[in-house]
């Protein structure tokens, strides 16, 4: 699509450009996933009606937001290499600029301000959460000053900017309770978050032979196998994770909620053998939607307990 536009084309069109290839539509239905199941795991925790609100639509629409800052600081960010390494991109082009994007940045954090103010009645816990997630969100835009050094530290650059994703589920649970006191399910659903992004983060960085060489990659740090090793433990601890979750919100759950799960953990097993046997670009993208049916499972698991 970018390719048939022009920097006079309208500006809709330039940005839903942009939007196809750095923030598509399934990253919006994630964020409404995500929110929901966490907000609703809060809710269950703290013994409150799991019933969603009013509230809980801005919710989703401030956590997606916070997802799309993310990205936006991301491609400002990460802007003068991506110009060379991926000059087909809508960004890199000059169908939307950078300037555009700040303008497209700035109101996102209001939404986020309004669902913690509102449901703090106040500032309160959900507010303090939100402050502490955006200031680490604005370090990571800035590489937390050390870009240079950080920046040749794959490990340790991916392990720093991880840290921010249990910190988004926190600020989402203590929003669903209303307060924040720390539980055993609380604590697995951080680990969860922890150990499912970086599971996708390996993945996407885990390249074909027949990507771009000059682009860092996990493989060429622990090699093919090793790689794939560490993203098959990573979704296993989230597949222990969420079994543990659902013995924990009720002793009575559904049989239908673990088969949910278990077919949501079963489409990451072809697609990481496929990698090491192939080693494609295409295998890397099959790989990555293996693990986006694993966690489009295990949310439908853990919504279906706590809610049927």
């Amino acid at each position: 699509m970018s390719q048939e536009l022009t920097s006079s084309s309208p500006f809709i069109s330039r940005f839903f450009a942009w939007s196809n290839e750095r923030f598509p539509a399934a990253n919006i239905i994630s964020g409404a996933l995500s929110y929901t199941t966490m907000v609703s795991v809060g809710k269950h925790v703290a013994g409150l009606s799991l019933s969603l609100t009013w509230l809980d639509l801005l919710g989703a629409l401030a956590f997606t937001a916070h997802l799309l800052l993310l990205r936006i600081f991301d491609e400002h960010k990460d802007y003068a290499v991506d110009k060379i390494n991926h000059p087909e991109r809508a960004l890199s082009k000059g169908l939307i600029t950078l300037q555009h994007l700040k303008f497209i940045a700035l109101p996102l954090p209001l939404l986020a301000i309004i669902w913690s103010v509102y449901t703090d009645n106040g500032i309160g816990t959900v507010s303090y959460l939100w402050i502490i997630m955006f200031t680490y969100s604005a370090l990571m835009a800035k590489e937390f000053f050390i870009g240079e050094w950080l920046v040749k530290r794959l490990v340790l650059y991916s392990f720093s900017h991880m840290i921010v994703s249990p910190m988004m589920i926190l600020w989402i649970i203590a929003g669903g309770m209303k307060t924040l006191y720390m539980t055993e399910t609380i604590w697995i659903m951080m680990i969860l978050a922890f150990t499912g992004g970086i599971a996708y983060e390996l993945t996407r960085k885990t390249r074909g032979t027949d990507e771009d060489t000059n682009l860092d990659a996990y493989n060429k740090h622990f090699g093919v196998k090793g790689s794939i090793g560490i993203i098959t433990l990573m979704n296993l601890i989230s597949f222990i994770s969420a079994l543990q979750v659902l013995l924990t919100i009720r002793e009575d759950v559904s049989v239908i909620a673990y088969i949910v799960l278990v077919l949501g953990y079963t489409c990451t097993f072809y697609p990481t053998i496929n990698f090491i046997k192939k080693q494609t670009e295409k295998a890397r993208k099959i790989n990555e939607g293996g693990i986006g049916l694993f966690f489009l499972g295990l949310y439908a698991s853990l919504l279906y307990a706590l809610f049927i």
